[in-house]
């Protein structure tokens, strides 16, 4: 099934277009010397000039419509798993993460204007986390490809892998999305970010380990 719904490429359109829209109607008030990486505890640690700035910006604008588009076409690029076309899902998936990078890109840009305000906790951490949510909640319905989900060795040759680990992975994704919302907002930066990082590497590792068990106990059923 194609999308039908143009709408949804405008709006990615637009959403790469608008935090370098917004840093440029700044630009005059920017300081020569803004803070362009931050620790932990959301404090810069790092500073450069404002074209070094916009140029990050301007990257992962690049980087947003770049995946947004390889998610988008993963039908034609991947023809042999999707003969009857490409299912919306993957319009819905493009288009959630180009609202991700949107939101962290304005982020950035407030924060590096303004070290003072500290957004990791109030609003990249809690991002991150409802982006999470938004993944648990759409991950079981995507279809076996070679670009979007869980792509390793064993659910990419076997599809009742590929379905199972899935369903295991959208729970702890959904879980996890939320957990790292509400540490985000009810305790300090440095323990919101650690447990982030920690949640993030324990969902990673779980779906692979899940997904390798799933074939060595199919491999001894299918032996026997």
């Amino acid at each position: 099934m194609e999308s039908g719904n143009p709408l949804k490429h405008w709006l990615a359109g637009v959403m790469a277009i608008v935090p370098i829209a917004y840093l440029l109607t700044k630009w005059s008030t920017i300081p020569a010397k803004v803070a362009l990486h931050f620790g932990p505890d959301g404090k810069p640690d790092r500073y450069g000039g404002k074209i070094e700035l916009l140029l990050s910006i301007l990257l992962m604008s690049v980087i947003g419509i770049f995946t947004y588009l390889l998610i988008t076409n993963v039908h034609k690029l991947d023809k042999k798993k999707f003969k009857d076309g490409k299912p919306p899902i993957f319009d819905t998936i493009a288009l959630g993460t180009m609202v991700f990078i949107t939101i962290l890109s304005l982020a950035i840009i407030i924060n590096s204007t303004h070290p003072d305000i500290i957004l990791l906790d109030k609003v990249i951490l809690p991002a991150i986390g409802l982006f999470f949510v938004f993944m648990g909640n759409i991950m079981y319905n995507i279809r076996p490809n070679s670009f979007v989900g869980v792509r390793i060795p064993w659910t990419l040759k076997d599809e009742g892998n590929w379905k199972k680990t899935h369903r295991i992975a959208a729970k702890l994704f959904f879980v996890g999305g939320l957990l790292i919302t509400l540490v985000a907002l009810g305790f300090d930066t440095e323990i919101a970010s650690m447990f982030t990082t920690g949640v993030a590497l324990v969902i990673a590792i779980a779906s692979i380990l899940y997904s390798y068990l799933y074939y060595k106990n199919n491999k001894k059923t299918n032996i026997q």
